[in-house]
């Protein structure tokens, strides 16, 4: 539904509130740069010690890039019921980037203190200013986006049990 929407949306026989409709194509260019089968812009966000973390960084066949913020109570929930499936043969075969937009260090590293996140994690502390935010087009945490190694984007759950079913349907786990 979105794709036709996407891609069939103006209306040339219609009067239409200028601000609204920028807005609505602005969203709608996002999701068509960002769909299946997309590319992911090229990025290079620093890491917790301030290493550039960039696509190049990560090693594994494919990616899980998660954006989520120390003020989201899902993201907060998701956490560590993503660390419990991140076990075993699956570190070997996805790496996972857990962008924050959090804007303040300490809150970043104290929603991570006590939890076992053993993956990488980048901010710019920029909030929903942070450039990969904008490259990337979000606009809701938690935002879960899964790539192969060349940053093609293979499927983008909402869930945790909609990216164990899209693990499972592309063979990463069984």
């Amino acid at each position: 539904v979105l794709n036709h929407i996407a891609e069939n949306y103006k209306s040339a026989f219609s009067c239409e509130d200028e601000d609204q409709q920028k807005a609505v194509e602005k969203r709608l260019e996002s999701f068509r740069r960002m769909a299946i089968g997309k590319t992911i812009p090229a990025f290079s966000v620093p890491d917790i010690n301030g290493n550039s973390v960039t696509l190049q960084t990560l090693r594994a066949p494919y990616h899980l890039i998660l954006f989520w913020s120390s003020t989201c109570p899902h993201c907060m929930q998701m956490l560590p019921e993503l660390a419990s499936l991140y076990q075993g043969s699956l570190r070997e075969r996805m790496d996972i980037l857990a962008v924050s937009l959090d804007t303040e260090r300490k809150a970043w590293t104290r929603a991570l203190h006590g939890g076992d996140y053993p993956w990488h994690h980048v901010s710019e502390l920029k909030g929903w200013n942070a450039v990969i935010a904008n490259d990337f087009h979000i606009y809701a945490t938690p935002t879960m986006i899964l790539t192969d190694r060349q940053g093609n984007i293979l499927a983008k759950p909402i869930t945790l049990p909609e990216l164990r079913t899209e693990l499972r349907e592309k063979g990463i786990i069984e």
